[in-house]
């Protein structure tokens, strides 16, 4: 079966014909019909779609960790001045060493801690994990562009998922910046020479 990508349609043809799925799926049949539409879109059965969800997956356990963490921190800030001094000055991994072995059965705030800390270290252990995932599958997959300055694994997974596993479908460099919204649009008029920036052509 062949699939064609559609781009999102005029704004101003959509607010006339309604923004239903239906009105939308007509408008996209008429733009492969007319010949307007002939994109070959990205496909999801080789390593780049592996590195995708592998990336969500890790973003997910880094923005939990730093929402565990800053819990943990606000709850010291109002936790007793006995507990709250002999954690002080205690650095990152330090602290949470420090809260886990809390006892969560002493009260509350102990537990608490606890329970933080100990999520903080899960989260961790995933994201690290992870990580050595992501790396693996670039490397193995495009390990020349972990060669470039300034290029770590997210990075990369995050180019390559850009381009997708069937990176052929973009012919040069100007259609890559227009799969990512940054290739110029001409805006000029009369003495005026400006150029905005075309928005990613997506639904």
């Amino acid at each position: 079966m062949e699939v064609t990508e559609v781009n999102r349609p005029d704004r101003a043809a959509r607010r006339r014909s309604g923004k239903t799925d239906a009105v939308d799926a007509g408008a996209a049949a008429r733009a492969v019909l007319g010949g307007h539409a002939t994109s070959t879109p990205k496909s999801k059965n080789g390593p780049v779609e592996d590195l995708r969800v592998l990336k969500v997956v890790k973003d997910s356990a880094v923005r939990n960790r730093t929402q565990a963490i800053n819990q943990l921190k606000a709850l010291l800030v109002s936790a007793p001045s006995q507990l709250h001094e002999s954690l002080a000055g205690l650095s990152n991994p330090k602290l949470f060493v420090a809260c886990a072995a809390l006892d969560p059965h002493a009260n509350a705030v102990h537990q608490a801690l606890h329970v933080l800390a100990h999520r903080i270290v899960r989260l961790t252990a995933e994201a690290t994990t992870l990580t050595r995932r992501i790396t693996a599958i670039t490397q193995a997959h495009n390990p020349q562009l972990m060669e470039l300055t300034g290029v770590g694994p997210d990075s990369a997974a995050i180019r390559l998922t850009a381009a997708g596993d069937n990176h052929e479908r973009l012919r040069d460099e100007a259609s890559f910046a227009a799969l990512r919204g940054v290739s110029p649009v001409e805006r000029s008029s009369g003495k005026s020479q400006r150029r905005r920036l075309r928005p990613c052509p997506m639904w």
